[in-house]
């Protein structure tokens, strides 16, 4: 698997840092543990 970026940690910062460069052509993997999208939030 290859990618331009990897974004760990989707909160965000990371959400919009995984946006703006997927958004500008690079190949993006954003890497989230869930938390935020279960609404919850991490330990």
């Amino acid at each position: 698997m290859e990618a331009d970026v990897v974004v760990i940690g989707g909160g965000p910062g990371g959400l919009a840092c995984a946006q703006t460069t997927a958004s500008g052509g690079l190949k993006t993997i954003l890497v989230d543990s869930g938390f935020y999208k279960r609404g919850r939030l991490p330990p």
